[in-house]
């Protein structure tokens, strides 16, 4: 039995052919966790700059207000 002839089997991301060669680029959906891992990874060990940790922290705190004062008017 060919696996062309296997069904219910689909091929997840596009086809590509580079010579002799022919492989399957994984779509951009199997990608995310690992980009976020790696993402996560790297602003742990990497340095930021003071500017971008001052707005970082800025947005954090902001965040978190925003998200008490909403809670405080959905309680009512």
């Amino acid at each position: 039995m060919s696996t062309s002839k296997v069904i219910g089997q689909r091929s997840v991301g596009v086809r590509r052919r580079i010579g002799p060669l022919q492989f399957t680029v994984p779509a951009l959906k199997e990608l995310t966790v690992p980009l976020v891992m790696l993402l996560l990874l790297a602003m742990l060990l990497l340095p930021l700059p003071p500017f971008l940790l001052d707005l970082l922290f800025t947005l954090n705190i902001a965040l978190a207000m925003v998200v008490l004062i909403v809670s405080a008017y959905t309680v009512k």
